[in-house]
């Protein structure tokens, strides 16, 4: 018979297999949503229609909810101008964020900051997340692909790879852009571009 302390132990552990395959499905169904939005005029339309007010909330929300999931938070900094709305809905944005700092979290060691900013440029919101870990090279960042993982062997990551990619899709979508700057063990920055919201009049959507 176990005792309390090892049942306890066994269905943390089933519960963290249930999220994460959980997730996993969640990403493979936005990854299939993206491909064919990106092939559909109108829904592409329909998407960028959508706004949410105050992204300064909404970033500084998940960031800090997905770095305490990972129990980064101490490592977390934030340094975040605000817009009045930007073309993307709430719960976009809050994967885009979520995937983000999971994937900071991930490639960077325990001790090393997480850096989050976001700064007002022309008719644009830019946020960038930086980390302080692994990196990548050219070639990876060339590379960057659904299902993808870089040297998954050696680093034992959980999931398929396609954290990146959705976002990469999901800027495409929202005509902003996604860039990804890195160098080999030191430092790796994404950095993306939202459109402001345009006008008072268009649905708000979350």
């Amino acid at each position: 018979i176990m005792d309390s302390e090892r049942i306890s132990e066994m269905a943390r552990h089933i519960n963290n297999g249930a999220l994460r395959l959980y997730r996993l499905l969640e990403n493979f169904l936005l990854y299939a949503q993206t491909e064919i939005v990106l092939s559909d005029r109108h829904q592409i339309d329909v998407f960028r229609s959508r706004y949410c007010l105050s992204p300064k909330t909404i970033i500084t929300h998940y960031a800090t909810k997905q770095a305490q999931q990972s129990k980064r938070d101490e490592s977390l900094h934030l340094n975040l101008e605000d817009a009045h709305s930007v073309a993307i809905s709430e719960e976009l944005l809050k994967k885009i964020i979520e995937e983000l700092i999971d994937n900071a979290c991930k490639f960077s060691a325990e001790t090393t900051q997480i850096e989050v900013k976001s700064w007002v440029e022309g008719e644009n919101l830019v946020v960038s997340v930086m980390n302080r870990g692994r990196g990548m090279t050219h070639e990876q960042i060339a590379k960057i692909g659904a299902y993808m993982q870089f040297e998954r062997r050696i680093y034992e990551q959980q999931g398929a790879g396609l954290g990146l990619i959705i976002c990469q899709r999901l800027m495409e979508i929202h005509a902003g852009t996604f860039e990804i700057e890195s160098v080999p063990n030191e430092t790796t920055t994404v950095t993306m571009k939202l459109p402001l919201m345009q006008g008072i009049d268009a649905p708000k959507s979350t």
